[in-house]
């Protein structure tokens, strides 16, 4: 608890960075099948290419969730998928733009387009924001000064209480491995695969007879 509150000081915007990862993980997948459907506003010579951008635009998005928190390893997906939401808005807005598009093209479409993005860069933000380094040492400090004092106390006693020291190990190892899994969602026993596993189901759907690669 201390450790939260510390880094919750030193990190003003972790709090607001803890509520948008949980909605956009809600929001997101909703955005990105809501704004492939509207598609279907544009003139119908122009939905193919862009579809197929928007295919190829999700697939490096879920490659750059794959790589995280590498961010080497991650740059070059995401670097990808800035160039193709780019391309999307432009073939987006210039075809909402023609002769005979409907008025709802850009009413609905365009709207839902940039919310989406929004939706999506602020995700990324909000995963490459993690407390600053002397959080974590001093979270590992706490621990080893909390053992220190209770070996201290348990030194008085004339016998060594087993069940107090195996479950004070595990309780402080279990605290300290549960706060990094929160914070580093894509490593050890927490993960997001089953987010993940929406988005790829999304993806498959909008290439129906066609198998994607994992």
């Amino acid at each position: 608890a201390a450790a939260f509150f510390i880094a919750n000081h030193f990190n003003p915007g972790a709090r607001r960075q803890g509520k948008l990862i949980g909605s956009n993980r809600r929001l997101l997948r909703l955005g990105y099948w809501l704004c492939y459907l509207r598609l279907d506003l544009l003139p119908a010579a122009t939905q193919p290419a862009l579809r197929e951008l928007f295919r190829e635009y999700m697939d490096a998005r879920l490659e750059t969730y794959q790589k995280m928190p590498d961010m080497n390893a991650a740059k070059i997906p995401f670097d990808r998928s800035i160039k193709l939401q780019e391309e999307i808005w432009r073939q987006a807005v210039a075809a909402a733009a023609m002769d005979g598009a409907p008025l709802a093209a850009n009413t609905l479409l365009l709207p839902a387009l940039n919310q989406m993005f929004d939706i999506t860069n602020t995700r990324m933000m909000a995963m490459k924001k993690h407390p600053p380094t002397v959080i974590f040492v001093l979270l590992f400090a706490m621990a080893l000064i909390s053992a220190l004092l209770a070996g201290f106390g348990m030194a008085h006693g004339k016998s060594r209480s087993w069940v107090h020291i195996i479950g004070f190990t595990l309780t402080m190892a279990l605290a300290v491995n549960i706060i990094i899994n929160i914070e580093y969602p894509r490593r050890g026993m927490i993960r997001l695969d089953s987010f993940d596993q929406a988005l790829w189901e999304l993806l498959e759907s909008m290439n129906p007879g066609q198998t994607v690669n994992r």
